[in-house]
């Protein structure tokens, strides 16, 4: 089974499944793509499988996520977390908007392991405005 950083702050937030391995110190979040996207027209993406975290704030309904044969409908005041090399698709029935970040996270500790379960996590979006709000800006 392969092995995920996570920082420790977000640990007590994680579903059953996520388990901390030791109490290295807290790895760097390195921001790898950010942006708001509106009216997003296709969003057919067969076979995602990529090395780094996936974070969605949808702020319109339409999107779909693709996972195990299973169609995640992605709806607004929710958060979808995507670990490493977790294998989905997506795809839209109708033009919609959302917030995205990928990220990786770095640690000078290599002693510092999560076990991790390849699969979307969902979570409500308490306060989107503030989490996003740099997303907007031209900047």
């Amino acid at each position: 089974m392969s092995k995920t950083t996570i920082p420790s702050i977000i640990q007590p937030n994680f579903t059953d499944g996520w388990k901390r391995w030791d109490n290295g110190d807290i790895p760097e979040i390195r921001i790898l793509s950010s942006y708001y996207c509106q009216n997003i027209i296709s969003w057919n993406y067969p076979q995602h499988n990529m090395p780094f975290w996936y974070l969605w704030y949808p702020e319109s309904s339409g999107g779909q996520l693709v996972f195990d044969g299973e169609i995640i409908h992605l709806e607004p005041g929710f958060r979808i977390l995507i670990p490493p090399h977790t294998p989905f698709s997506t795809r839209n029935s109708e033009k919609f908007n959302q917030y995205y970040i990928h990220f990786s996270l770095e640690s000078s500790s290599r002693n510092n392991y999560f076990s991790v379960h390849r699969r979307p996590i969902i979570m409500p979006a308490d306060d989107p405005e503030t989490f996003f709000a740099g997303l907007r800006k031209k900047d």
